[in-house]
């Protein structure tokens, strides 16, 4: 049978001590099945609770004092001092527990010094229990006992032994002197008598924490099923399980305090038993309050979508790029790069930075609010689901106390009885797209874990101040299929969790269902391929010279100092014995080495190809064999990017000239350099402003005298530059044809001092430098220097660079051009492969965010081209860094294949980087590949409709002319059969209808295209004819053609008797036919009180029967208020006209429809409904006749309407709905004679959009 012990307090002690004196008893008990041992509050180290104690200090000893009419507290002490028992719980010999001075209390003299130190108003001075020399002897053989001075629990099954912790709000931790004065020091982390610090150690496999105070540990009723749950299973699901110490968790542990003994009350007769027990005055009971319940859902949409702040990883060193970029842009106004810029991002597991945008009060009162958190996921690779949790539970806590900041809850009490904030949460999935040992279950597992987790921890640590906690959290996926299965693992997970958050304080619920709504930009998954915008990493690092900090710094000299040419500077710039290769792409890791077989070997190589102007492909690929791992030239061959992560010496290697086949790698995979540094500009400042400086072929006059050399002795200075000078002022055109301000230095009267004045006269955002350059060239003053080459014998060097105050975002350094004499090159024999990584080193590790600096000589018309197509993708075209450089790569390289231009110009920086975000038109690997399905075309023209909206408030730069040559490229990537497809029609007309007024007659074609097509009536959706009929209808009210509108309407009406199961019934009278049908009659009379305004013929009985039809139809679709199906879009059209026509004030219903409306926003994310409240105020003013008679109603709607649009994701079409509506209320209002009420709604329509037709 087995046996097991619960051993509270000192009963543990004892245990111990047992297993000590007697191993092979305590082997037979851990030997037997089911065996278990579980201490509840053992001072596994001793307590401090004693100390206090023999100091006259506990109040447990003082309440007896009080009670003893015999014995004063003198006496108490004394008896105490006498007890072996007692004096074995003093902290064990050498144990400091929260911070003590004293080594060791088993010391008669250790009493004797501290009577003299301790100060008793109410009892007396130099009350202490000094215990003889015989009593610590005694004492202390249980400390010297093996497994005690360990201290461990013997044996080798730790899964047997189970610790269970306390709760109190103080416990003794140690004694402090203050002016002669020892006091005590308490710690939040114990039971009240012991510390968790004493509770742990080795041998002890789980630790379990129980909220009740250490007498009460084993005298708690709703905790005994627990008990009985560790001893016969060894786990249990009804307590938090873990250290809950901030030390196990990896945090700084809480502040102690220092206290000192106060007076002493006579206590009851219950009171003095149980404080003798280390128990709380009064029986704990069961807790009536039924837990929250953190609600969990699923959702397949953009993420831009949010209602709630969204959550996101960045691992170290990575850029800000995929959908932490979008965020960026989108939702939380570049706040993200700010911090990355002022270097606050996190990075390493456990840190976290919180960004929220104020609410407006549209918002508040929605219960939706934008923000971002961003959590760090550590070094790239080496994510586990634990450390997801962690990660997750760091930033959830942030976002609980940023929030608790903002609603003014620092420093403030507040009562128990105060209901808690709470809030909401979105996330992404973390760590399944960027690593391979986390799938969905895990992603959503850690996730979910990492919520409760950090619910509890804010809970324990919120004690009577203002609490708040996560009831809401929702996962956000892209992609249906990932959404899909996430949706499935998600209650799984519930069903794990449920149990375990339940003890946490929480309840977990799951929504069954995936939420997934029309036009939330979710995607079906058509290829296998990694994350949009990934780039998988390539470190490639000497394997001999590890990149710590140190490290580092000895290696790399600070920008701009001397450099003395040593042995043992050359030794290390020269090509590395041994690489390391580290390859991490989204589902997979790997490390291989490469070592030279022949030492110089690739060094020689290296030099022989940088220093040919010509494209040796024999020679390219031998260094591909010679540089990459076995293991790695495969899929060298098959990435189509990379980002490459190298150092200070393998950045030296021109990775750009590698040839695995035909081509050379760098024309099929796109690369760009990334370079691991030790050093970063904390504070980076940058402009916006489009202002660049451009530097060409400037005065190389005074250099050789200057920098003397044998081999110079005629003193002749480097040769001008006309390449230099030709590509400067061609990327200057481009610059100033893009908008750009460029201040130019260009030519050979451009002296230095000239150049480097205009270097500080303005913040510039790129920098274009064309030139010669040097490597560690020493000077007549026998002191080295590296950089551009200007008159006067002076440099232009990354110190003067790194002396600007705003650091450019964008540097192009070409110092590698080929001067020529009498026609012939002139060879100067720089090293230029050094000089490129030298100065790209420097310029990134000043904040420069993206570098194209060439690495060795370049053919002048090849390098021009490259300078010309690279600027042109990455300001013209809106190109992302990395595509950019691939597109000028692989243009310059079908160019110019004999020479090895394309191949010289390395690329640093972030590959997702863009120079103008709201010009941006990201391109994806397979661009320009030809469909292999219809399937893919049209999901491409749904990206071109996503990219058509942009977040309330802001503006597209896409005109009509560019969105057409955008649907033309993607049709000419498919068989010409694909654009006459009805699903494909139905596409194209989707995205023209969303661009707005100017594209509905296109919109109308294609939809009517897609109806015609009967082949493809499986593929085109009822819905194709509901937006025919309404873009007729919008067309023919903007173009003043009532056929139109008319058709548009009977086109409606027509449907919904073709669909109805009874045509006699209710005609299939859903709330958006309704409302189509009823807006097409709306725009009849509108169309008739235009007429009546131009002095036309008026009917003024068709006018008024078209309102009274159109209202009639917007009643039908509005259902019952308060019951499902009702649909407040419906009712706030019709009290509008019922507000026009002057029928019995609605103003109350309105509010009603209002607010039905913002409630159902946060479900629906419906940009209508998020309107609405703003809409339903419009229908309250004009029933009032405030809109008429008080001039401030107008500016209220307006800020109305700015919060409701501040926060939601729109396109032209529903914002131009938005201002139209008020602007055909004016032209009806008109025609019914009230032409106050129509003047104020244009002036309304007027302050809304400025540029609207509101005449």
């Amino acid at each position: 049978l087995p046996v097991r012990i619960l051993a509270h307090s000192m009963g543990g002690l004892v245990t111990r001590a047992m297993a000590a004196a007697e191993p092979e008893l305590w082997g037979d008990f851990l030997a037997r099945d089911g065996s278990r041992f579980v201490m509840l509050g053992t001072p596994n180290r001793g307590s401090h609770l004693m100390v206090e104690m023999l100091l006259g200090k506990g109040d447990t000893l003082r309440k007896l004092a009080m009670l003893d009419a015999r014995h004063n507290l003198q006496a108490v002490l004394d008896l105490v001092a006498g007890f072996r028992g007692a004096l074995q719980l003093l902290p064990q010999p050498g144990f400091k527990d929260g911070g003590t001075h004293i080594e060791d209390y088993l010391q008669r003299k250790i009493w004797e010094d501290l009577r003299s130190q301790v100060f008793d108003f109410w009892f007396g001075n130099g009350k202490v229990g000094v215990p003889d020399d015989a009593a610590c002897t005694e004492a202390r053989r249980l400390w010297d006992l093996p497994d005690l001075r360990s201290p461990r629990v013997p044996g080798d099954q730790p899964e047997k032994v189970i610790y269970v912790c306390g709760k109190a709000d103080n416990t003794p931790c140690g004694i402090v002197v203050t002016g002669d004065r020892v006091k005590m020091r308490g710690t939040p982390e114990g039971d009240g008598s012991v510390s968790w610090a004493s509770g742990r150690i080795d041998g002890i496999d789980e630790a379990y924490l129980m909220d009740a105070a250490h007498g009460d540990l084993a005298d708690t009723e709703e905790h005994f099923e627990s008990l009985l749950e560790l001893l016969a299973d060894g786990t249990t699901t009804r307590l938090p399980r873990g250290w809950p110490s901030a030390a196990a968790r990896g945090e700084m542990a809480p502040s102690t305090i220092v206290y000192d003994a106060g007076p002493a009350a006579v206590p009851t007769d219950e009171e003095a038993a149980r404080s003798l027990l280390g128990a709380t005055t009064r029986r704990r009971t069961r807790r009536a309050p039924a837990p929250a319940v953190l609600k969990v859902s699923c959702t397949a949409m953009d993420l831009r979508h949010a209602a709630d702040p969204i959550l996101v990883g960045h691992y170290e060193n990575d850029p800000i790029s995929g959908a932490e970029a979008i965020i960026d842009r989108d939702v939380v106004c570049n706040e993200l790069t700010m911090r990355m810029h002022l270097g606050l991002y996190p990075g390493a597991v456990g840190t976290a930075t919180v960004v929220l945008i104020d609410q407006n009060e549209e918002e508040r009162q929605r219960g939706t609010q934008r923000g971002a958190l961003v959590t760090g996921l550590g070094e790239f690779g080496k994510l586990s689901a634990g450390s997801l949790t962690e990660a997750v539970r760091a930033a959830a806590l942030r976002f609980l106390l940023s929030k608790i900041e903002r609603e003014g809850g620092v420093c403030v009490e507040v009562d128990d009885g105060s209901a808690p904030l709470e809030l909401g949460l979105s996330t992404l999935l973390l760590g399944f797209n960027s690593t391979a040992n986390i799938g969905v279950g895990d992603s959503v597992h850690a996730i979910v874990r990492g919520v409760l987790e950090a619910n509890r921890q804010f809970a324990e640590g919120q004690r009577r101040r203002r609490r708040a906690r996560i009831v809401r959290l929702e996962i956000v996926e892209r992609s249906l299929d990932v959404a899909i299965t996430a949706a499935k693992e998600l209650r799984a997970v519930v069903a794990r969790l449920d149990a375990d958050a339940s003890q946490l304080g929480m309840r977990v619920k799951a929504e069954t269902e995936l939420r997934h709504k029309e036009g939330e930009g979710a995607r079906p998954r058509l290829e296998v391929l990694a994350q949009a915008g990934y780039w998988p990493q390539l470190i490639v690092t000497d394997a001999n010279s590890p990149l710590d900090g140190e490290e580092q710094d000895a290696l790399v000299a600070e920008p701009g100092s001397e450099r003395r040419e040593t042995g043992e500077t050359s030794r290390r710039a020269s090509a590395p014995d041994k690489l390391k290769y580290v390859f991490l792409s989204t589902r997979a890791r790997a490390e291989a080495e490469v070592v030279q077989s022949q030492p110089g070997l690739i060094e020689t190589l290296v030099r022989l190809s940088i220093h040919r102007q010509n494209y040796d492909r024999d020679l390219s690929r031998t260094l591909f064999q010679l540089m990459v791992p076995l293991d790695f030239k495969e899929t060298a061959r098959q990435t189509d990017a990379l980002a490459l992560l190298v150092d200070r010496r393998t950045a030296n290697l021109p990775w750009e000239l590698l040839c695995a086949d035909e081509e050379p790698l760098v024309i099929k995979t796109a690369m760009v350099r990334r370079l691991a540094s030790a050093r970063w500009r904390q504070r980076v400042r940058s402009t916006v402003d489009k202002v660049a400086f451009v530097v060409g072929n400037p005065s190389t006059e005074g250099f050789a005298k200057a920098f003397p050399s044998k081999a110079n002795k005629g003193e002749i200075d480097p040769p001008p530059l006309p390449g230099a000078e030709s590509e400067a002022y061609s990327v200057s055109r481009i610059l100033r044809a893009a908008g750009y301000e460029p201040v130019e230095s260009i030519g050979g009267d451009q002296r230095a001092v000239d150049i480097i004045n205009r270097l500080f006269q303005r913040p510039y955002r790129i920098l274009h430098i064309a030139a010669h350059g040097e490597f560690d060239l020493k000077g007549a003053d026998g002191r080295s220097r590296t950089g551009v080459l200007l008159s006067d014998g002076l440099l232009l060097t990354a110190a003067e660079v790194g002396q600007m105050e705003v650091v450019p975002d964008l540097v192009f350094l070409n110092c590698c051009h080929l001067g020529t004499i009498e026609g012939k090159p002139v060879v100067r024999g720089v090293e230029y492969n050094k000089l490129a990584s030298s100065l790209a080193r420097e310029l990134i590790e000043m904040g420069v965010r993206a570098i194209v600096v060439a690495g060795w000589a370049v053919d002048d018309r090849a390098g021009q081209l490259f300078a010309e197509v690279f600027y042109r993708g990455l300001i013209d075209e809106g190109r992302p860094f990395g595509d950019a450089v691939h597109r000028a790569r692989r243009e310059t390289y079908d160019a110019y294949k004999t020479t090895n231009t394309w191949g010289a110009f390395q690329a640093y920086g972030d590959p997702g980087f863009l120079i103008d975000p709201a010009r941006s038109r990201s391109r994806g690997r397979w661009e320009g590949d030809k469909f292999a399905a219809p399937e893919e075309l049209v999901d491409q023209i749904e990206q071109v409709r996503e990219r058509l909206k942009h977040p309330g408030g802001g503006s597209t730069a896409t005109t009509l002319r560019t969105l057409e040559r955008e649907i033309d490229a993607l049709l000419a990537r498919g068989p010409k059969s694909w654009a006459e497809r009805g699903d494909v029609h139905y596409a194209i007309g989707r995205a023209y209808a969303d661009f707005g007024g100017a594209g509905f007659e296109r919109a109308c074609e294609h939809y009517l295209k897609a109806i015609e097509r009967e082949e493809d009536a499986a593929v085109v959706p009822v819905k194709a004819i509901e937006q025919l009929a309404n873009m007729e209808a919008r067309a023919g009210s903007d173009a003043g053609d009532l056929a139109a509108i008319e058709r548009g309407g009977r086109r409606m009406r027509r449907l919904m008797l073709t669909v109805a199961a009874e045509p006699k019934g209710r005609r299939a009278a859903t709330a958006e036919r309704c409302a189509l049908i009823g807006s097409s009659y709306k725009r009849i009379a509108a169309n008739m009180a235009q007429k009546k305004a131009a002095g036309e013929v008026f009917d003024d009985t068709a006018f008024r029967t078209a309102l009274d039809n159109a209202r009639d139809w917007y009643q039908k679709g509005e259902g019952q208020a308060g019951k499902p199906g009702f649909s407040p879009y419906c009712a706030l059209n019709r009290l509008m006209l019922d507000s026009l026509l002057g029928r019995e004030d609605a103003s109350g219903f309105a509010r009603k429809a209002g607010e039905a409306a913002r409630a159902k926003f946060r479900e629906s994310r419906d940009y209508f409904d998020a309107m609405m409240p703003a809409d339903a105020r419009v229908a309250e003013a004009i029933f009032a006749g405030t809109l008429e008679n008080d001039a401030q109603t107008i500016d209220t709607l307006v800020g109305s309407y700015r919060q409701a649009r501040s926060s939601v994701i729109e396109h032209a079409r529903s914002w131009d709905s938005v201002v139209k509506q008020i602007v055909t209320l004016a032209t009806l209002a008109e025609a019914l004679d009230r032409k106050v009420l129509a003047e104020c709604l244009r002036r309304l329509a007027s302050r809304l959009q400025p540029d609207s037709a509101c005449q």
